[in-house]
């Protein structure tokens, strides 16, 4: 065949496949569906594993073509998630246990990042959540911020850090009359050094 007429008869089946598209996909993925019904369970199982040993050695090539196709297809995963609601909603909490301490830190850092390059914005975005969600359910909003407010306590506490000092300094005998930013910071450090010493001796007893 000529290079004229092969070059011809590429576009033609392009110009095809393009009219047909739609029809074509949903072909494949009922013949997909039927051949996992009918197919081996051990053949499933060893292509499931030949997936995942691909997607690892390759993970950022695998990354780089789903976004790629995600972004000429935008409406993929939206129509997804409404057609597969339950199964999303169990894969997503499968993923979180099974990479919680990841997910947790990713979370932190990127929280960290969006603070320092928009705090005013963050500050607004947090106070507008916390006013809907108060007027939404003010029983369970109490409910939460005094559980977070004795968590962010006990954090506070276990760090030692300066607003924690300067409040048992503050409640000290001697140097009660005093405000908090009229501590020193060297009186803070020998304080935090003196509370280190006492709950080193502490566990030592224990």
């Amino acid at each position: 065949m000529a290079y004229k007429d092969l070059e011809k008869e590429r576009e033609r089946k392009k110009e095809w496949y393009e009219k047909n598209k739609e029809k074509i996909s949903a072909q494949r993925r009922a013949q997909y569906q039927l051949t996992k019904t009918k197919a081996d369970p051990k053949l499933i199982e060893d292509r499931r594993a030949y997936q995942k040993e691909y997607y690892k050695n390759n993970r950022e090539k695998c990354i780089e073509s789903v976004k790629t196709w995600l972004a000429k297809n935008p409406e993929y995963h939206k129509n997804y998630v409404e057609n597969n609601k339950e199964r999303t909603k169990e894969n997503r909490k499968k993923y979180y246990v099974e990479n919680k301490e990841k997910i947790i830190q990713k979370t932190k850092e990127w929280a960290k990042k969006a603070f320092e390059e928009n705090p005013d914005k963050i500050r607004t975005e947090r106070r507008a959540r916390k006013k809907a969600y108060k007027a939404k359910d003010p029983q369970r909003y109490n409910e939460m911020a005094r559980k977070w407010n004795r968590k962010a306590e006990n954090v506070i506490a276990s760090e030692l850090r300066d607003c924690y000092i300067r409040q048992l300094l503050c409640k000290h005998p001697v140097v009660k009359r005093l405000l908090p930013k009229d501590i020193p910071q060297e009186l803070i450090e020998v304080k935090r050094l003196e509370i280190q010493i006492r709950r080193l001796l502490n566990e030592k007893r224990n």
